[in-house]
């Protein structure tokens, strides 16, 4: 544990402050994490508060090593996913068979269940989503559907291009 005087007054005495950092266990969906934490404490009464950046920091370690743990993709990976095949968040989602708002919410930083973390970290695979497409035919119109498999299918071309390359300098 370190602690370190800091220049702010104490909420409860008007005293002095020092911030203290530490790691913790936490508990996260039944599971147990160790955490860095960070918080303030009053040297008059011991009384410790946080603020709303002390706290966030805490939570995204939690959420990483969660996501980490299970296999489950970040935020921005999720977005890179979606992105990627020049899907809105509604499209994807009728594919993936999510409701109308949770992927925005995973995008947004929401951790997924893990059956949910899983299927989006398979449909990073152009294969794997070209099958998705082909089961969800019927959520989407037919126009929609040929724009959707003709950028999977680029994408596979181009993943299929990129493992050609690779093999080439081995």
């Amino acid at each position: 544990m370190i602690k370190e005087y800091v220049k702010i007054e104490s909420p409860f005495t008007g005293g002095r402050v020092f911030e203290v950092s530490d790691v913790e266990e936490k508990k996260f969906r039944g599971e147990k994490f160790i955490v860095n934490v960070r918080y303030f404490q009053c040297e008059d009464t011991g009384e410790q508060f946080t603020t709303t950046e002390q706290d966030s920091l805490w939570t995204r370690d939690l959420y990483s090593q969660y996501r980490n743990r299970h296999g489950i993709p970040s935020p921005e990976e999720i977005k890179t996913i979606r992105e990627g095949y020049g899907l809105n968040y509604s499209q994807m989602s009728r594919i993936l068979g999510f409701g109308i708002n949770q992927l925005k919410n995973y995008e947004g930083g929401q951790i997924p269940s893990e059956s949910n973390g899983k299927m989006l970290r398979i449909a990073a695979d152009p294969l794997t989503m070209m099958n998705l497409l082909e089961i969800s035919r019927n959520e989407l119109s037919a126009s929609e559907y040929e724009r959707i498999r003709a950028r999977i299918a680029l994408s596979c071309y181009e993943q299929t291009r990129q493992r050609e390359l690779a093999s080439l300098y081995r």
